[in-house]
């Protein structure tokens, strides 16, 4: 079995990725490797509270890519170092700055979905690039190629991770 990386709580609409500023977050839905590359990736907190409340997330959801805290990031780099980047992030509050969150990029992307278990529309019609609106999302038992985590080809803002993955994040959430 295999799970969707995602928040328990809804992080979404704490913080915006700052567009006009920063690096086209859709590169990093793209499945490859942006090392080497130069970024600029900031995000500004939407108030206070959820600028003082995100220190306590490790994972959140932005109007960009999704960021990481640096402990779950070091677990990812331990755990699945070549398959996986990690792009430092600024998060701003007015003068205030907080740093320790990344993006996070996964190098592959590969299909992810059991199609003939989930429920989806076709939203356009180009049978080379189909996109997809889903109600109902069931991922494949086993992900592909032996890879451990990965981008999701049918919906590229997912990531998925293996179940044999997930055992030392388990491990790793004890001790924290």
């Amino acid at each position: 079995m295999n799970y969707i990386i995602s928040t328990i709580r809804n992080t979404y609409n704490m913080l915006d990725y700052l567009h006009d500023i920063s690096a086209n977050f859709s590169l990093f839905n793209e499945g490859i490797s942006l090392e080497g590359l130069d970024f600029t990736l900031k995000y500004q907190a939407k108030n206070k509270s959820s600028f003082k409340t995100i220190e306590k997330f490790h994972l959140l959801s932005t109007t960009g890519p999704d960021l990481v805290s640096r402990d779950l990031r070091v677990v990812l780099e331990q755990t699945v170092p070549t398959e996986v980047e990690f792009f430092d992030a600024e998060i701003c509050y007015e003068n205030e700055i907080l740093s320790g969150f990344s993006v996070i990029n996964s190098i592959k992307k590969i299909d992810c979905c059991d199609m003939d278990k989930s429920e989806y529309e076709l939203t356009n019609f180009d049978p080379h690039n189909p996109v997809y609106m889903f109600l109902y999302t069931v991922i494949l038992d086993n992900i592909p190629d032996g890879f451990n985590i990965v981008r999701c080809n049918e919906q590229s803002n997912l990531i998925v991770i293996s179940e044999n993955k997930i055992c030392d994040f388990e491990l790793w959430l004890e001790g924290n």
